[in-house]
């Protein structure tokens, strides 16, 4: 079960319904499911990126909060991992 905290309201495109469809279309296009990622790549930015093409501002900071400090954790993670793989090869090459 789902649970929504709130409706944001985002506002009313000017755009037409021709250009909408377009807009829809493109995206359709741009965002394949096999895309999708948890962090980095979600609903939270194809609604963004929806909002903005529709020249409306981006969703509110607070609905992005959580993935980003997800990837930011993920990216010290892995360049942690990168760093010791890297002093790890480093060591085991330098014995020899």
């Amino acid at each position: 079960h789902h649970h929504y905290r709130e409706t944001v309201y985002c506002g009313r495109t000017q755009l037409g319904f021709a250009r909408i469809c377009r807009i829809i279309s493109d995206m359709l296009e741009e965002y394949p499911g096999q895309d999708y990622h948890l962090l980095r790549r979600n609903c939270c930015h194809f609604a963004d990126d929806l909002l903005l093409r529709l020249g409306l501002q981006g969703i509110p900071a607070w609905v992005h909060r959580l993935s980003r400090l997800g990837a930011n954790i993920d990216s010290a993670i892995r360049a942690a991992q990168a760093v010791k793989d890297a002093v790890t090869v480093g060591c085991i090459g330098g014995s020899e």
